[in-house]
């Protein structure tokens, strides 16, 4: 009877890896996560995603190049890697550069810029060190295909958590896939002739086991077991693919259809619509001198290198359009040599016109 009841016992046991200890502690110590230490970004999460204590997934889209996502990545993942006591997370990083356009030197820059105002006073030899240190825990990954994405984005739990590596002593703060959509056609192209092939090989004798085409259902999946293992949030950057909306060119759109294949479209936690912020035409019908005003306003509109980023609805619910809409759905924010300089949300600015 003792013996029944001690296995009665042992079956209501939940046996967790030690991983999975800490983090539940770090979480009960943590009731709101603030997963980017950007404030912007951090508060739109929060009316979201309240309730769910898992590590978010964020898409950062654009019409075209030039949209400022990949320096929203500069920010965040300067914010990741840089301590505590300048505004960071005293994480490490892991960019994976699909597009090969993620320039070192352009982080430094912005984490320099980071540094001016949360360590004005330190000289310039304390400020290239603190700089060094951040960039020694931010690893880059350079996929040549999307097998090469799935494959890396695979082994970073078995990685990080079981190997020897600079970083030992911190915690992944942030993966970034920069982007998302660098292999679109490529893997379009290899999934028709694989289904080509197959078809052909129906009707034919076999001649042998042939290359499963790595898709982007694929990819979900290891962003999300990597995302689960490591316990850290990951940012991915796409370029739309497709017909552009007519509103793109007048009106701020809230809605962008993904473009990319339906398994990882569904995965992201929220999408962001990121563009530069139009220049209004010159309207017809001005004299010269006004013509010549209209064109210095615009001129200084241009040098402001303003942008706009904000929660693209096509996904989301209506009680969580309302939220965002009643609290905040966006913010602006500038691209300057010095880094990104963020600024007001959207609704706040609204209210200012």
């Amino acid at each position: 009877m003792a013996e029944a009841f001690g296995r009665r016992l042992l079956a209501d046991v939940e046996v967790i890896g030690f991983d999975e200890l800490l983090n539940s502690l770090k979480l009960s110590r943590e009731s709101s996560p603030r997963w980017f230490n950007c404030a912007q970004i951090d508060d739109i999460l929060q009316h979201v995603t309240a309730r769910s204590k898992a590590p978010p997934v964020l898409e950062f889209t654009s019409i075209g190049a030039g949209g400022g996502k990949t320096h929203l990545l500069y920010l965040l993942a300067s914010l990741a890697v840089l301590p505590t006591q300048y505004g960071g997370r005293s994480g490490c990083v892991v960019v994976v550069d699909a597009d090969g356009n993620f320039s070192v030197a352009r982080l430094a820059q912005q984490i320099r810029h980071r540094l001016s105002t949360w360590a004005s006073n330190k000289d310039k030899t304390t400020i290239n060190t603190i700089i060094r240190s951040a960039l020694y825990h931010v690893y880059i990954y350079k996929p040549q295909s999307m097998r090469d994405l799935v494959e890396i984005l695979a082994e970073l739990p078995t990685y990080f958590l079981r190997h020897n590596h600079n970083s030992l002593d911190r915690c992944m703060s942030l993966i970034a896939i920069d982007s998302a959509s660098a292999f679109y056609w490529q893997t379009r192209a290899e999934e028709e002739t694989a289904a080509f092939t197959a078809s052909m090989q129906s009707s034919a004798t076999p001649e042998g086991p042939t290359e499963r085409a790595v898709t982007y259902a694929d990819l979900r999946n290891v962003i999300e077991s990597a995302s689960k293992a490591l316990q850290c949030p990951v940012v991915m950057t796409s370029r739309h693919i497709g017909r552009l909306p007519r509103s793109m060119a007048g009106e701020l759109p809230r809605v962008l259809r993904p473009c990319l294949s339906p398994p990882l479209a569904q995965l992201p936690t929220l999408r962001f619509i990121v563009r530069r912020v139009p220049v209004k035409k010159i309207p017809s019908g001005l004299n010269p001198e006004e013509m010549l005003r209209e064109h210095a306003d615009q001129m200084k509109i241009v040098a402001m290198a303003r942008f706009e980023c904000f929660v693209d609805e096509f996904p989301l619910n209506i009680r969580d359009v309302q939220t965002l809409r009643a609290t905040q759905d966006g913010f602006y924010f500038r691209i300057k040599s010095e880094g990104v300089i963020m600024e007001t949300a959207l609704v706040e600015a609204e209210n200012e016109v």
